[in-house]
């Protein structure tokens, strides 16, 4: 964005030095500050398109594009357990901006955070297929941000067994990539690599919490087997998620366009992608699931119809 600032008359130094002090403590006490602004106030969304002749230029000769993607971040960017297919909320979001743009990707997976660090540093990949819109993160996996293409509540999932109202003192699972929260005990806190990891820990009782998106969170409890589980909406945090653009000498081509894309897509188009991937969760119920989401009614059953079922073998 084009820098703006606040003019004075000359020799007024006191409100000059005033002013830069105040814009300082603001910058300091909330970073992201500027770049909210410019978003709610110039970085508005278009349904058109415009690409400059640069950028079709470079479209036309940038070839296939590299895409880092995890296996187990689900519905934002998983493997299909059937297939072994790259699905999710950022795959849609990468098919429409090839359709728009003609720009073509190859997925490659990465098993762990650490692996996909790697293959970010190692320029190995030209793109991170989801990645929190976090610049301290972004830093670490040597990425550009691109605009937030999905905004999702935190929430906490909590052992039966514990108080979800005085978690102090109490053992967090923390996916990897995620910061500690403020006035946690790091002492109490196991990092894992999934937010599936950290949701299987709670309701084993390894862990009392976790803290995950709403999405994730959603997505695997919704699974049968997890009724330790209870979920809690963190109102006051959300988790905004967007493509990394692995930083390289192209003139941040590949990032305008990519930011041009998605300033285009409507609203309801990018909600379609999310409800697409997020309604459906395809868990398959076993016996062995049923009878354990439901040992109520599974007693019940064998009360009633355990005799005859007998009979009729014998």
């Amino acid at each position: 964005p084009t820098p703006y600032y606040l003019a004075l008359s000359k020799g007024n130094t006191e409100v000059l030095n005033l002013l830069n002090s105040t814009i300082a403590k603001i910058n300091e006490a909330d970073p992201y500050f500027s770049i909210d602004l410019y978003e709610r106030f110039f970085n508005k969304s278009t349904e058109n398109l415009y690409l400059t002749e640069e950028e079709r230029v470079f479209i036309e000769q940038v070839g296939t594009l590299k895409v880092a993607v995890l296996r187990d971040k689900a519905p934002i960017q998983y493997l299909d357990e059937v297939t072994g297919e790259f699905r999710g909320v950022s795959r849609g979001v990468l098919e429409r901006i090839g359709q728009k743009t003609g720009l073509s990707f190859e997925y490659v997976t990465a098993s762990s955070q650490e692996e996909l660090e790697r293959l970010a540093a190692s320029g190995s990949v030209h793109l991170l297929a989801a990645i929190p819109y976090d610049y301290d993160l972004a830093r670490q996996y040597h990425v550009s941000l691109s605009r937030s293409f999905l905004s999702a509540q935190m929430v906490m999932a909590v052992n039966r067994n514990a108080d979800a109202d005085h978690l102090e003192g109490k053992r967090l699972a923390l996916p990897r990539g995620l910061a500690v929260p403020d006035g946690v005990d790091e002492s109490k806190v196991t990092v894992y690599s999934s937010v599936l990891q950290c949701i299987e820990a709670v309701n084993r009782g390894d862990a009392d919490y976790c803290i995950g998106n709403a999405y994730s969170i959603e997505y695997y409890t919704r699974s049968p087997g997890y009724r330790n589980i209870v979920l809690v909406p963190q109102t006051s945090m959300v988790q905004k998620v967007s493509i990394g653009v692995v930083k390289a000498d192209d003139d941040g081509h590949l990032l305008t366009i990519i930011n041009k894309v998605l300033r285009s897509l409507p609203d309801s188009e990018i909600q379609t992608i999310i409800s697409r991937n997020t309604l459906g969760n395809n868990s398959k119920i076993t016996l062995a699931s049923f009878i354990d989401a439901n040992p109520r009614l599974t007693v019940d059953f064998i009360i009633r119809h355990g005799n005859k079922i007998i009979h009729q073998r014998v």
